[in-house]
């Protein structure tokens, strides 16, 4: 991955499966992410596709294992 690419991270107490916020959509559809990760509390562990968009809905762990071995600056 290059440096330049945006992941964006929506964290959240609980979250329901398959439901993206309008700042997530409105964020996806003018940045254009390739992958965009809503981290909960609760379990849920599902993902779907938003304008090209895989949007993982994860719990923290979770996050932890699709970031690993990413190169990312900061």
């Amino acid at each position: 991955m290059s440096s330049n690419k945006v992941i964006p991270v929506e964290v959240k107490l609980q979250a329901r499966s398959g439901k993206v916020s309008r700042s997530m959509r409105s964020f996806i559809e003018t940045y254009k992410p390739e992958m965009a990760l809503i981290v909960s509390y609760n379990h849920i562990k599902d993902k779907r596709t938003i304008n090209g968009c895989t949007v993982h809905f994860i719990d923290i762990m979770g996050m932890w294992k699709l970031l690993v071995g990413r190169d990312f600056e900061v």
